[in-house]
């Protein structure tokens, strides 16, 4: 069976910063239920062509809507290695780079995407959303203020802007943004959340890249001298590709991983039990609750085995507050492999995670 379809994804990545504060890939917004249905359909008539450019972002792009980041990558790199001229490639490998943390090969892609067109306002904007996960405020607000320039009716850029002006602790600067960005009720509330989160160090620059680090080639393709404006081409920009694809599963929710433990460490009750039905709402295999020997930890935190360093990275984007990842083999029980520390920045969300909602 042969047709095209245009596949409009909505790549959200948030950190429970603020509403409305995010990574885009640039396209329409959806719903979760438009978006599942609409792949779901995609991917029962069409079949993979390996080495097709079109084939492998749509690929992609499906491992990236599901948190699977390092398969995303992979992905990504064999477009651009295919198509060294694919801004949206490129846009979209910094997005997984930025959610697994790794910002300097982040960076290099929305560098690259810019070579190709520098008119790509929400490749400005995520440049300032990752410099927001870094702690770089100014250098943030910058970027964010040279995508509205290219886009000044962009929702999603203002709520970026106003989140890196209320982080530098300019309320007077961050309010017109957030009301510009969805309204006074919503930028009262966001100014309300900050006010819970604190900002957090911003973590240190590699002093030196690892050998497996070095050998990414997909920062090693030359781009050709692009005279002017790029010309935009449906696969690059637009995310459209014909039949190439086929996907096998697709029920929208990763199947159960490695066992979660869930230690309350603030001393609320029921924290535990109620963040665990959010996070089994969300694909992940919660096999156990605890208290924390103490209550008085202020900051979440998550401890993993080796081998489950994506999928913790993943639960950290389920959450509402940023959480400080380490890797450990001191777990006493073998079916657990990553452990959850709520901490007290974590009690402003008791309601949410009882009603399964979202944060973001």
């Amino acid at each position: 069976m042969n047709r095209t379809v245009s596949v409009a994804l909505a790549v959200l990545f948030t950190t429970g910063m603020c509403a409305g504060c995010s990574l885009w890939d640039g396209k329409p917004r959806e719903s979760r239920s438009e978006y599942d249905a609409r792949m779901a359909d995609f991917f029962s008539g069409v079949k993979r062509i390996e080495g097709n450019p079109d084939s492998h972002f749509l690929l992609a792009c499906y491992y990236q809507d599901r948190g699977r980041h390092r398969e995303a990558v992979e992905e990504f790199r064999k477009v651009i290695a295919i198509d060294p001229q694919n801004a949206g490639a490129y846009n979209r490998l910094g997005i997984s780079y930025d959610t697994l943390g790794e910002f300097h090969h982040a960076a290099s892609c929305y560098q690259k995407a810019l070579q190709v067109d520098p008119s790509l306002y929400y490749v400005h904007n995520n440049i300032g959303y990752s410099q927001i996960l870094q702690g770089d405020f100014e250098t943030a607000a910058a970027a964010l203020t040279k995508a509205l320039s290219l886009n000044d009716s962009n929702k999603t850029i203002h709520n970026n802007l106003g989140l890196a002006y209320a982080r530098m602790q300019r309320p007077d600067l961050a309010m017109p943004e957030f009301e510009k960005g969805g309204g006074k009720a919503a930028a009262l509330r966001n100014i309300a959340r900050i006010s819970f989160e604190p900002a957090g160090p911003a973590p240190a620059a590699p002093a030196e890249l690892t050998a497996e680090e070095k050998d990414l080639s997909v920062f090693n393709i030359a781009l050709p001298n692009l005279p002017g404006k790029a010309q935009e081409s449906p696969a690059a920009v637009q995310g459209e590709a014909g039949p190439q694809l086929k996907v096998k599963g697709g029920s929208g929710r990763p199947a159960p991983g490695g066992g979660v433990e869930i230690s309350n460490g603030n001393g609320v009750r029921l924290m535990a039990r109620h963040m665990g039905r959010y996070l089994k709402g969300k694909g992940f295999h919660v096999v156990r609750f605890t208290n924390a020997k103490r209550f008085n930890h202020k900051k979440a935190s998550i401890a993993y085995r080796k081998g489950y360093g994506d999928e913790a990275r993943r639960l950290a984007g389920e959450l509402p507050c940023s959480c400080d990842l380490k890797i450990t083999e001191n777990f006493s029980r073998p079916n657990v492999k990553i452990k959850v520390l709520i901490g007290k920045e974590m009690a402003p969300y008791k309601k949410m995670f009882k009603g399964g909602g979202s944060w973001s």
